[in-house]
């Protein structure tokens, strides 16, 4: 009966040591990003912090060079729009600094409800960010589009073209 209760209690010690070993080895969960999808989206529904385009918060027709909705306007906090000159633009060879952020708004008309948020974040220090950039699309009822965990992968390409991988200078 001895020998019973030892192999139990021996088993049982094993248990609490394999178990003990698995929480050491595992992973500590990673730090909190500034930079994930629900922070951007929260940064963006901060509307008294932006400034429209061109000082104008009406609803323009898109480029047909756009592949984005038909319709959008622009939003950037203080940090981009001092980059812009005083025509509104970024410079031909010009860059946003750190901590740019970029809002896009899609529509299918002039007076349809929000279709997307196109996001453009300024850190070249994200382990999210592609060419500079965590890029993020959101749907208008604030649903995720395209994370930011991929990397800009269907944005980049077209995006390469413009002023720091922002089309809308060349385009409008």
């Amino acid at each position: 009966m001895k020998s019973g209760f030892v192999i139990m209690f021996l088993v049982f010690v094993l248990f609490v040591v394999s178990c003990k070993n698995e929480e050491q080895q595992s992973p500590q969960p990673s730090p909190v990003l500034l930079n994930t999808d629900s922070v951007l989206y929260a940064k963006s529904k901060e509307g008294s912090t932006f400034n429209w385009y061109l000082q104008n918060d009406s609803i323009k027709r898109s480029s047909p060079q756009s592949p984005h909705s038909k319709y959008f306007r622009v939003r950037f906090n203080s940090i981009a729009l001092a980059a812009l000159t005083d025509n509104g633009r970024l410079p031909q060879n010009g860059s946003f600094p750190q901590g740019s952020l970029i809002i896009k708004e899609l529509y299918d008309s002039a007076t349809a409800p929000l279709k997307f948020l196109a996001i453009l974040y300024k850190d070249q220090s994200a382990r999210e960010q592609a060419n500079g950039w965590v890029w993020l699309e959101i749907k208008g009822n604030g649903e995720q589009y395209i994370s930011s965990s991929e990397k800009g992968a269907q944005c980049v390409s077209c995006h390469s073209t413009g002023r720091d991988q922002v089309r809308l200078f060349d385009l409008f």
